[in-house]
């Protein structure tokens, strides 16, 4: 089913870069088409990077300049606080 907000959890976090079943490409290919306005994906990219799928979008989320690093949320956070 289609919704038009979907926030996924991708938490999977290890040094070896294993993504478990996130890994799967119809997992991922799902959550990507099930979206029609905004998704939101948390997860750890230097986990999620080694998994060739997941690498893709990555680096095209940043392209895109789609993503937030640690330094950027902190940023934001401060911000918040003002």
């Amino acid at each position: 089913n289609e919704n038009d907000v979907v926030i996924f959890s991708a938490v999977r976090s290890n040094p070896d870069g294993i993504t478990g079943f996130l890994g799967q490409r119809q997992r991922l290919c799902v959550l990507l088409t099930r979206a029609r306005h905004n998704l939101v994906i948390v997860g750890d990219s230097s986990t999620l990077q080694h998994d060739e799928e997941w690498g893709s979008w990555l680096r095209d989320a940043e392209k895109q300049e789609f993503t937030l690093d640690q330094q950027t949320t902190q940023r934001l956070q401060r911000l918040e606080e003002l």
